[in-house]
């Protein structure tokens, strides 16, 4: 008994595409169609897998899942926060990813944008550019003198 082939018409909405052609049948090869989304993208992708409700858009519904599930669960930091000799001023600005950048303002006075994730890590703690880094310039009481 042959599996009866299900067809995609034209017009036909599955989540976030709009079906806008179908290839042609050759046995062997999986039968693929193109599909227009609401966001302006066209894409060509397997009728099995748009069937089975494995396509729901050209990717572009996971980026704004993501970004939304980042926001429901994101902890802000708050102002006056301190990580080192960091000191939290406030929100900069939201990445599309979601993550945080924050303004911080360094014990030297030193005022930059910083990843919350890197200060609440630890792999920011000053400005880099002042002596409250062990690295940004050697320490001459830490090396002591040789000869």
């Amino acid at each position: 008994m042959a599996r009866q082939r299900r067809e995609l018409k034209r017009g036909t909405r599955y989540g976030r595409l709009i079906v806008i052609y179908t290839c042609e049948f050759e046995k062997g090869v999986p039968t693929r169609s193109g599909l227009f989304c609401e966001c302006d993208n066209v894409i060509e992708r397997s009728n099995h897998d748009i069937l089975q409700g494995k396509i729901r858009s050209c990717g572009c519904l996971a980026k704004e899942l993501l970004v939304a599930n980042t926001k429901s669960r994101t902890k802000y930091l708050k102002r006056g926060e301190q990580f080192g000799a960091l000191t939290v001023l406030g929100l900069a600005e939201r990445t599309e990813a979601g993550h945080q950048r924050y303004h911080v303002c360094c014990a030297c006075g030193t005022i930059k944008k910083v990843f919350g994730h890197n200060l609440k890590r630890g792999n920011v703690k000053s400005c880099g550019k002042c002596e409250h880094h062990p690295y940004a310039r050697p320490n001459k009481e830490l090396l002591g003198t040789q000869k």
